[in-house]
């Protein structure tokens, strides 16, 4: 049904029934007001005098459009809308960047750190409505759904007598996606990574990452200094002998310096919630640098041949996600999979985006075959390869992925979060034959020249 008050700074109102249980009619504005004081994240100046406003100026209304006053009764049953104003919230930088619009559709690159839709304490810093508002079109709505911390291809519809094609379509899972994954380079490469090391040595990193763009590397010109390769194709850091790069190498991954960025601890305990005597607040992620073992289900990825779009690896998993637990665990004992996963390539880049400094890392191509929650960073991590600054599955041990452990890493909370740290996972391509007219579209995340 529409609504008898319009979107308003992007967010839709609000409609709530009195509940049956009430058992009598209630006063309007005491209903209101119990939801607006219940409400979980409320502005610190929605008050009494607030709730008030709202119905001087014509805000709360009945479903046929009719205005309520403070002291209408309202049977159980009967509905009223009215707007919820939100907590405030930490601005998430930067505008949204327009990939396509046409009569029918708007294609954004989204965001690190942006919900796609407003809930739980994310209502006004989501893609729904910042896109509603920066682009003016209130009747914007998504095709589907990327999580928080992944970046990259957002389609939404513009239309709401078009929206209920291209959500079925996404419900049936028809459309192709393509995502990218940054991870770091592994202490013990197998023969196929540690070719396309030196390859990529002899010829300079000049590729461009989840498009944005990525430090040159070459021999002696401009730009990032050029990373060096033994024989055996694992890099050499810089003073290092051949007895202990691979212990220096461990040392310098993403994870340590998340974890010097963080106040991370070196056991493995969760401490969410917990403070340190004579402090107040949180004072610790409760991060900790397990050993990243790989979950092997067929065959060790360090024995598979180098992944590609005619030979991908296809990784089967049973993945479970229990409501009230961070994560999503895998169970080694289920008779079916449930999740899906193609690899189909991986290259490696001088990743400018997810790090401090120039970073040589690699990029894995992935066609997931399921929409498991978390299911990209649960593959990456069973490989013991986690995806850059991904502060839960980056810290997980072996026996919580495997759902045998109820101590887990306690990221960082919303407020406290790094932005200049996004997770390394981009939606990189969606392609699909439009519902309406037939055609087959690919929209891709922009490559950023110069």
């Amino acid at each position: 049904m529409t609504s008898p008050l319009p979107i308003k700074n992007g967010l839709n109102p609000t409609r709530v029934q009195v509940p049956m249980s009430e058992g009598a009619p209630i006063k309007a504005i005491d209903f209101v007001s119990r939801l607006v004081f219940t409400q979980r994240h409320r502005h610190p100046e929605d008050n009494e005098d607030a709730v008030r406003q709202r119905f001087s100026d014509g805000l709360v209304r009945f479903d046929d459009g009719q205005e309520v006053a403070p002291d209408d009764l309202v049977r159980p049953g009967i509905s009223i809308n009215f707007y919820r104003r939100p907590a405030p919230e930490r601005e998430v930088p930067g505008a949204l960047e327009l990939i396509y619009e046409d009569n029918d559709l708007l294609v954004i690159n989204k965001p690190s750190f942006l919900a796609t839709l407003p809930r739980g304490q994310h209502i006004t810093q989501t893609a729904l409505t910042k896109a509603r508002v920066q682009f003016g079109i209130s009747e914007l709505s998504p095709c589907h759904r990327l999580d928080r911390l992944t970046r990259g291809v957002l389609m939404f519809t513009k239309r709401p007598e078009i929206r209920g094609a291209y959500q079925t379509m996404f419900d049936r899972r028809e459309p192709q996606k393509i995502y990218e994954a940054i991870t770091d380079l592994p202490v013990d490469p197998p023969p196929w990574l540690r070719k396309l090391m030196l390859n990529t040595e002899s010829g300079g990193l000049s590729q461009h990452l989840c498009g944005r763009e990525v430090g040159e590397v070459n021999r002696g010109g401009s730009g990032t200094e050029a990373k060096s390769f033994d024989e055996g194709g694992d890099p050499v850091v810089s003073g290092a002998t051949n007895e202990n790069k691979a212990i220096t190498a461990r040392a310098t991954t993403w994870q340590s310096e998340y974890a010097s960025q963080h106040n991370v601890r070196s056991d493995k305990t969760s401490l969410r919630g917990e403070t340190a005597a004579g402090t107040t607040g949180r004072v610790d992620t409760g991060l900790a640098l397990p050993t990243l073992d790989e979950v092997v289900i067929d065959t060790p990825w360090r024995e598979r041949s180098q992944p590609t779009t005619e030979s991908p690896w296809v990784l089967g998993h049973h993945m479970v996600k229990i409501r009230g637990r961070l994560n999503t665990y895998l169970d080694l004992d289920a008779t079916a999979d449930n999740a899906v996963t193609a690899i189909t390539g991986v290259r490696i880049v001088t990743d400018t985006v997810s790090t401090s400094a120039p970073t040589t890392r690699l990029v894995w191509r992935l066609e997931p075959h399921s929409g498991r929650t978390h299911q990209l960073r649960v593959v990456m991590r069973s490989l013991g390869l986690p995806i850059v600054n991904d502060a839960l599955y980056g810290f997980i041990c072996t026996d919580a992925l495997l759902g045998r452990a109820t101590d887990l890493p306690s990221p960082p909370f919303a407020e406290d979060e790094d932005f200049n740290r996004p997770m390394g996972l981009t939606a990189a391509q969606l392609t699909f034959t439009d519902p309406l007219s037939g055609e087959l579209r690919t929209f891709r995340v922009p490559d950023k020249q110069g």
